[in-house]
């Protein structure tokens, strides 16, 4: 399936923002930003439609503006006074887009480390505690998660970024898995060469991600949606 958006149009101009990153700059280069944004909606649309149709139905309620991060920054509270994101952000997930607490899919736009993702980013302490104990419970069904066919060419674990030296308290220590429970994020990732994020293939190849990663979010919002 073809889709709406040049990759190499946003990625070309992250590469230019990245050295003028300044409001004089940006002004003076609005309309370029506004034609790749309205791009990304367009795209952003087609990947609401197809996981609507195909992985999600929840996700069909959802609008690009739901999904899309802002590129302005809130410098308010930082040293980094730039104004302005160095990379761009997409994220689908159910009730609230990159609002909600579930499960999601999520597609980085920057020069050198684009990539997919899914799955619970940072939940509240409470929560990390019921996923590592949902996770410690049913672990032969998060294996078999990570071990199936669709997974494979995509991911075969939780991200390791984050990742605790220890098991946590209460765990006992010959757990098979220690690095599930080691963790306070609960994602999955796999990294696009800039070429990979420009290819013909793009779409097709995220939605195949999202497929396989779709029993993974599934697993993690069965304890989300039971914690509330």
């Amino acid at each position: 399936m073809s889709n709406h958006m040049n990759a190499k149009n946003v990625l070309d101009f992250q590469r230019k923002l990245a050295v003028n990153n300044n409001r004089p700059w940006f002004t003076e280069h609005k309309g370029d930003y506004l034609t790749i944004k309205a791009d990304l909606e367009a795209f952003t649309q087609q990947w609401i439609d197809a996981m609507a149709a195909e992985v999600d139905p929840e996700l069909g309620a959802l609008k690009p503006s739901d999904c899309m991060y802002r590129i302005y920054r809130d410098t308010r509270f930082s040293n980094d006074k730039t104004p302005y994101k160095h990379w761009i952000g997409i994220i689908l997930a159910p009730h609230g887009g990159r609002k909600s607490i579930n499960g999601c899919y999520y597609l980085h736009f920057e020069p050198g480390h684009c990539q997919m993702s899914a799955g619970v980013w940072c939940p509240t302490p409470e929560l990390v505690k019921a996923l590592r104990q949902d996770i410690y419970d049913n672990a032969d069904e998060l294996a078999d998660i990570f071990s199936s066919e669709a997974a494979a060419p995509f991911f075969c674990s939780f991200d390791e970024d984050g990742q605790q030296k220890k098991i946590p308290a209460g765990f006992p220590k010959d757990f098979a898995h220690p690095e599930w429970l080691a963790r306070r994020s609960f994602t999955v990732t796999t990294p696009l060469t800039d070429e990979e994020m420009c290819s013909a293939d793009l779409f097709e190849r995220l939605m195949a991600f999202c497929h396989a990663a779709r029993p993974l979010n599934q697993f993690l919002d069965y304890t989300i949606e039971e914690h509330d």
